[in-house]
């Protein structure tokens, strides 16, 4: 959906800017809610619905998916 020039942008800024990581539980589901509401990833919205982007980042997956449903063939 973007265009070249704007993909190498988001590459950039992603690759200086984002980390990714990860632990393991026996029973991730038991501290899901308690790790978003204490690392509030804006991505996530499940338990995150005071976060300050939450609302423009539901709008932006709305439109995603209405957009890729026009992709479908």
């Amino acid at each position: 959906m973007l265009v070249p020039e704007d993909e190498a942008h988001l590459s950039e800024w992603m690759n200086g800017t984002l980390r990714l990581t990860w632990a393991e539980h026996p029973e991730p589901w038991t501290v899901e809610a308690a790790v978003i509401d204490e690392l509030q990833p804006p991505l996530n919205q499940a338990d995150n619905t005071a976060h300050p982007a939450y609302e423009y980042v539901r709008q932006a997956r709305r439109r995603w998916r209405e957009a890729a449903k026009g992709t479908q063939r």
